[in-house]
């Protein structure tokens, strides 16, 4: 399991969540990505999944503690590209566009990085 966040700039983040996530993993990954917000307006987040799991229920739990904060960070990003070769995923997540309309969201398969990166660039 794994949920890295990498402050890449000023204005982008990346974000990688693989495997079953515990209520530790969510834990380490919520504060860094909430430390990587700070400062953060009309952010880019490229945000990989890859062979995931149902998170555990400790985890869903530590995530409902952190929503606060989640809810006030999402405020701080203009786009979202979203990497994923599951379908599933994806399609779930072109609904977060109805539900955080300010947000733009895009989702691209694992091998379209570049094509991720540069659409996050347009501005």
């Amino acid at each position: 399991m794994m949920f890295e966040v990498q402050k890449i700039s000023d204005k982008r983040i990346d974000m990688h969540i693989s495997g079953r996530l515990t209520a530790d993993d969510m834990a380490a990954g919520m504060k860094a990505l909430d430390m990587a917000c700070d400062g953060l307006d009309d952010g880019q987040l490229l945000y990989k999944l890859t062979d995931i799991k149902f998170p555990t229920f400790g985890a869903l739990a530590e995530e409902m503690k952190w929503l606060p904060k989640i809810l006030r960070n999402i405020g701080k990003f203009k786009r979202c590209a979203i990497l994923c070769d599951t379908k599933w995923i994806r399609t779930a997540a072109k609904l977060e566009n109805l539900i955080v309309p300010h947000v733009k969201i895009e989702t691209f398969t694992m091998e379209e990085l570049e094509k991720a990166l540069e659409w996050l660039g347009s501005n």
